[in-house]
């Protein structure tokens, strides 16, 4: 047991766990007397190798740690931790804990437990029939950091597992190798069932079956940013519910309700999914394939419109797809990818990079299912490159290369603005148009084109729907102490009112909808994007700067095409 100051006590009765066990809850039990108000000393138990170790966990309190020293532990069964309890090694490399029950367990259990913390040691799951590293349900404010996580091969294998309910919780910092890598579901972490408000951050994911972090079912309020993730799907397992259905190779999925998420600056070889979610910001993303990676995926990112579950309010942002320089093995079919049965509205696709992808650099497809209904709508594609986009082969739709594609076969695209963006260096056309019926109110202006194929619809400005434009007013401000809650209002310059309005504020901000509204801001320069749609689709993008001093007073500076206003004294 530690005592404060660092010290280790250690007893002639502590020969065994048990002994070391009751030696230490006989010291905790003398120390509560001396503690004001029932308090009780947050004690450490000390586990080496061969000890029992879910012994120690029954013994300690809330706050208390178990310490596996350095050396290799081993389990049987599960481990059962409850609430309060940290359970840490002495570092990666140190301490190792494997599996040997024949069963398809989980290493650490955390269900019906809040504020765990487990860190600091590699979770080897070589030579067992381990499943989950760490596995939780109904609890909050767990922190799995520091963590080597390797070898699980079990039915349907992930690494880090919250499963239902699990809130304001922290995975950072961990490096997981091999999980599921032949498992149509492996993963390295998965968020799902209304497990909100956390964040996956800093992690290194290398050989996955399925996906590396995926999320799904109303697990709402997710940040996932600073993380890597290689060799995803090289096995390509088959789902084992539906021959012919192969791993899609997904480095980060957001399926169904996942609202109000962040995914940053992350480095993955292949896509990112928004699936019948809402207000998603992508931002800073590189996608492409590392050395020694040779597999390909359908898409770079996509935006999936579910049935009844529309996908709208997304921003994506600076992300760069590096399809490889290698027209036989690129990355990806698709560079951006808009479709599904379902609506996908009122997104931005602004400064992104996509240069190689295989077939198409971006494809909006009115429909997957003839029939079905939800169409593509109000989407505003500015300042981005489409370059080198190849011809299909080999692939599984023959030669096409088309910079832009808008496949209206099944259903709507319309209210869509082209505008700013760089075309160039493609096998197919800058722009490709199916049944143009269903293709409508297509706004194209100040494009570069240039050394793409011939034919298909020139990149001529086409003036409808119409660019209106928008004024940025503010409104009250609020100071806090470390910055300040704004409110601000987009109008018109015109007598047409807003129907909708997204706002962008760049990195670690979710998008924010509404005419007027407020946000919380810290001290610090803003670059802040608008879109404004009025109710017939007619639409327009303004930038402006936003100052919030330091410290923060009651002054407030906006400049920008649309707007210089000042509230107080501009500070020198």
């Amino acid at each position: 047991m530690h005592w404060p100051g660092g010290s280790i006590i250690r007893s002639q009765y502590a020969r065994c766990a048990q002994h070391r066990v009751a030696f230490c809850m006989w010291l905790v039990a003398v120390c509560a007397f001396s503690l004001p108000s029932g308090q009780v000393l947050a004690a450490t138990f000390v586990v080496n190798p061969g000890d029992n170790i879910q012994a120690a966990i029954d013994a300690a309190n809330p706050s208390d740690v178990i310490s596996l020293s350095a050396g290799n532990h081993s389990i049987a069964t599960l481990l059962d931790v409850p609430s309060g309890i940290s359970v840490v090694g002495a570092g990666v490399g140190q301490t190792t804990l494997k599996f040997s029950g024949p069963g398809d367990e989980t290493f650490f259990d955390l269900e019906d437990s809040s504020n765990v913390r487990i860190a600091d040691m590699t979770i080897d799951g070589i030579n067992s029939n381990a499943s989950h590293a760490v596995s939780a349900a109904y609890g909050t404010g767990h922190t799995i950091e520091n963590l080597r996580i390797r070898d699980l091969s079990g039915p349907e294998s992930i690494g880090v597992f919250f499963w239902q309910d699990v809130d304001h919780s922290t995975i950072r910092n961990n490096t997981f190798e091999s999980i599921g890598v032949d498992s149509f579901w492996g993963a390295a972490v998965r968020i799902a069932h209304d497990s909100s408000h956390n964040e996956i951050e800093y992690n290194t994911i290398d050989g996955v079956g399925r996906g590396g972090i995926l999320a799904n079912d109303g697990s709402h309020h997710l940040t996932i940013r600073h993380n890597t993730v290689r060799h995803i799907g090289e096995n390509n397992p088959e789902n084992p519910d539906n021959a012919g259905e192969y791993t899609p190779r997904l480095g980060i999925e957001l399926w169904m309700g996942v609202n109000d998420s962040i995914v940053e600056n992350n480095d993955v070889d292949h896509y990112i999914s928004i699936d019948g979610s809402n207000r998603i910001a992508v931002r800073d993303n590189t996608i492409g394939q590392a050395s020694g990676v040779n597999t390909r995926a359908f898409t770079g990112i996509e935006m999936v419109g579910g049935t009844g579950t529309p996908t709208q309010d997304i921003i994506v942002t600076g992300n760069q797809l590096i399809a490889t320089t290698d027209a036989d093995a690129p990355t990806a079919d698709l560079g951006i990818s808009v479709s599904g049965d379902g609506v996908v509205q009122h997104v931005l696709v602004e400064d992104n990079s996509i240069a190689g992808a295989g077939t198409w650099g971006v494809q909006i497809q009115g429909r997957d299912t003839p029939g079905a209904t939800g169409g593509k709508q109000r989407l505003y594609i500015t300042g981005n490159e489409f370059v080198e986009t190849r011809d299909g082969q080999p692939g599984p739709y023959g030669e096409q290369g088309d910079a832009i594609r808008l496949n209206g076969d099944n259903g709507p695209i319309n209210d869509l603005v082209i505008t700013g963006n760089t075309i160039t260096d493609n096998y197919g056309v800058a722009l490709g148009v199916l049944t143009q019926g269903n293709v409508d109110d297509i706004r194209i202006s100040g494009n570069i084109a240039n050394n793409n194929a011939a034919g298909g619809n020139a990149l001529t400005d086409i003036g409808n729907p119409e660019l209106v434009a928008t004024s940025i007013a503010p409104g009250s401000l609020t100071v806090t102490p470390n910055g300040a809650t704004v409110e601000l209002t987009v109008t018109f310059a015109d007598s047409r009112v807003v129907d909708h309005a997204v706002w962008d504020f760049g990195n670690g901000y979710l998008p924010v909808t509404g005419t007027t509204i407020l946000q919380a801001l810290t001290n610090g320069d803003y670059e802040i994007t608008v879109i404004a749609w009025d109710v017939s689709g007619n639409a327009n993008l303004t930038t402006f700067l936003l100052t919030v001093p330091e410290p923060a007073t009651s002054m407030l500076w906006l400049t920008g095409a649309a707007v210089v206003a000042r509230r107080g004294n501009r500070p020198d």
